[in-house]
């Protein structure tokens, strides 16, 4: 069993029997199906050693049907022949047989699609501890689970909504029809569904990542516009897609990362008409620093033009200092506010 089919079971939160004779006949019946008779059947043909345990599943006795139905999940064995019975299984009350199904299930991928159904009745009652297992299995499926998985977003419950999300980052690309939705996940009052559903936006892709920009310039609170940006950082896609909401953000640290790429997109931001703006692409230009070199023209133009503000005058000249370029030293003089031209000389100010 590898780790995530490991994660599924461990999710379940059904306490396996301990009962000697159920460990007894699971060892005896996964043995069976996964030592025996090896390449006895031909391509197409359900293992026979499968039928046998499929035809367990139906046995009165649980010391009977639980083993086989645990074995069906963790054999060596193809078990989607075995899909029928084992959407039977789900549908049915049994949870420690739901379990396993569940795993079951995982591991068919794409073939499991009519078990969509059955995986989403369970998701009703995360008491039970399957709705997890479930989103796994959902996520194994694929594309045809996207809306269900979408859905799961507006959970009651915030850790199931959680891995909903964290899944549909798993699906990658695939995931682009759940946007909206993770964009409204994404304003999820518990903080690890709004950081999952950020991460899920960033893993589909350019449109994830353009959508998880305009978040940044949101009603969101400050420490949630924190999170995105950091997100951003660490996004596997390319980030130059979300750098115009990242100027209007005025997240610096995250453009710095950006580097060079984020120099024009802040250069058009100083010819805007909006005072904060331009405040923020010329902190930001100044965090850069040497990719920066080709705003070194425009910032002394705006700290050396009295229409200016003050304010943004001065945030020029530390701009300027923080790029540690050769350039003309600049400082306010006298109570209007003027500046005149120092003697030039080298700026040089550790960058940190």
């Amino acid at each position: 069993m590898n780790p995530r089919e490991k994660r599924i079971f461990k999710e379940s939160n059904i306490r396996r029997p301990q009962h000697i004779s159920f460990a007894a006949a699971t060892v005896v019946l996964t043995c069976v199906l996964c030592c025996s008779h090896a390449g006895s059947t031909s391509p197409g043909e359900a293992d026979p050693r499968l039928v046998e345990l499929i035809s367990k599943l139906d046995d009165p006795k649980p010391t009977v049907r639980r083993p086989a139905a645990y074995a069906i999940a963790h054999s060596v064995v193809d078990p989607t022949p075995a899909l029928d019975a084992m959407i039977k299984v789900l549908e049915g009350d049994d949870l420690q047989m739901q379990a396993s199904a569940t795993l079951a299930v995982a591991r068919m991928g794409a073939n499991a699609e009519r078990a969509i159904p059955a995986l989403e009745e369970l998701l009703s009652d995360p008491g039970q501890g399957l709705a997890i297992p479930s989103i796994r299995a959902l996520e194994s499926i694929g594309t045809k689970a996207i809306p269900v998985l979408a859905n799961t977003l507006r959970h009651p419950d915030a850790k199931v909504a959680s891995v909903a999300a964290e899944e549909l980052g798993n699906v990658g690309a695939l995931a682009t029809p759940a946007i909206p939705a993770l964009l409204q996940a994404a304003r999820h009052n518990d903080r690890n569904v709004s950081k999952n559903a950020v991460r899920a936006l960033l893993y589909i892709g350019r449109d994830g990542m353009e959508a998880a920009a305009t978040l940044l310039h949101s009603d969101l609170q400050q420490d949630r516009r924190g999170d995105i940006s950091r997100a951003i950082l660490l996004a596997p896609v390319d980030a130059t897609v979300a750098i115009p909401a990242l100027v209007r953000a005025g997240a610096c640290a995250t453009l710095k990362r950006v580097g060079e790429n984020s120099v024009p997109p802040l250069l058009e931001v100083l010819k805007s008409g909006n005072p904060r703006e331009r405040g923020q692409a010329i902190s930001c230009l100044g965090e850069i620093g040497p990719p920066a070199v080709s705003a070194i023209t425009p910032i002394l133009t705006i700290a050396n033009d009295p229409s200016n503000d003050r304010g943004l005058r001065s945030r020029a000249i530390r701009a300027v200092g923080r790029s540690r370029y050769e350039a003309l030293q600049w400082r306010i003089q006298g109570g209007q506010g003027r500046l005149r031209r120092a003697r030039p000389r080298i700026v040089e100010v550790n960058v940190r």
